[in-house]
């Protein structure tokens, strides 16, 4: 999930030491949202009394070579591969247009904002 509040993850160790090594391939592929997203389905469904159960993910995942290759970082990949599998989010798709979108544009948009000096997080540890 991408927001103020986001935690360490591999995304903010490429994004915030790019020059580290990862232990995760570049072909490790993720899904994200942003912190938005998720506020803006709660209040949806609050304000449409929806139930069942709903995938909130972005329309894509993408592979950590992507975001690398996207914003110009060289980074240095592992060996492990992840798979966040693939999700079907259509039913949320209806409630969030935000959902739509692809991981790599939500990911793109929040490295501009970290960029800027907009967005803090905790520091990154271990890789």
């Amino acid at each position: 999930m991408l927001g103020d509040y986001i935690r360490p993850t591999m995304l903010s160790r490429l994004l915030l030491a790019p020059d580290s090594a990862l232990r995760l391939s570049g072909d490790s592929s993720f899904n994200y949202i942003n912190h938005t997203d998720v506020g803006d389905f709660i209040e949806a469904a609050l304000q449409q009394d929806l139930s069942g159960s709903f995938n909130l993910a972005s329309a894509s995942n993408v592979c950590l070579r992507e975001i690398a290759d996207a914003l110009c970082l060289n980074a240095k990949f592992g060996s492990h591969c992840y798979d966040s599998g693939q999700f079907d989010n259509s039913a949320a798709t209806d409630f969030v247009a935000g959902l739509k979108r692809c991981s790599l544009d939500k990911v793109v948009e929040f490295a501009q904002r970290v960029r800027a000096g907009l967005l803090h997080f905790a520091p990154v540890r271990g890789g």
